[in-house]
């Protein structure tokens, strides 16, 4: 239950969470604990202004003290959405997953239905964001990778797979195409996938 809450004094972060009924089935690994002002409560007198610490929402939940600080008047906490791969394009169902390690651009595709208008030249285009900014997309033929000829390419949080229709064709570039934030520190490495060697 997102709120604002009454703390006229010091609250463990545990405590904090569970006034407001906990994290969602669907929360990330990530709390956040932006700290406004430099204020006398604060455990740690260097502290700065908007200063945010990270913690993770296991550790938290299980009250390990070094992952349970103090939060105080004007901090905000927030809890982050779970990890996410998004699947657009010519799929059954367009629509954003839940990561998971190891997932696969087959197997994202998988996961929501699959293609939905097949050929021989479906093509795949994978976009992510890493900490320099926006990648160059990969592309590459569905059928390659089917066939063993280029890499089932690892996903990592926050990609998006663009499927291509049974002509090969993208649809117009538009500013639907996720613009993602992935939660920090968890930035995402290059794609670096195996050649097609189909020669498609």
């Amino acid at each position: 239950m997102p709120s604002r809450l009454n703390a006229p004094e010091r609250l463990r972060l545990l405590e904090v969470l569970v006034k407001v009924g906990g994290p969602q089935e669907h929360s990330g690994e990530i709390v956040r604990v932006v700290h406004p002002c430099n204020c006398s409560p604060c455990d740690n007198p260097e502290s700065k202004v908007n200063e945010v610490n990270f913690y993770n929402l296991v550790d938290v939940l299980r009250g390990r003290e070094n992952q349970n600080p103090y939060v105080v008047p004007g901090d905000t906490v927030m809890v982050s959405e779970a990890d996410s791969v998004f699947v657009l394009g010519n799929v059954t169902k367009q629509r954003g997953i839940r990561f998971s390690e190891g997932m696969t651009v087959t197997g994202a595709i998988a996961m929501v239905g699959g293609v939905l208008r097949s050929s021989a030249i479906v093509a795949i285009r994978v976009h992510r964001t890493s900490s320099k900014g926006r990648q160059q997309p990969v592309i590459v033929r569905l059928k390659a990778i089917l066939d063993g000829h280029a890499e089932n390419i690892l996903l990592q949080p926050w990609d998006a797979v663009e499927v291509s229709d049974e002509l090969g064709r993208f649809q117009v570039p538009r500013t639907s195409v996720p613009i993602w934030d992935p939660p920090p520190p968890k930035w995402n490495p290059p794609l670096t996938p195996r050649k097609d060697i189909s020669g498609s």
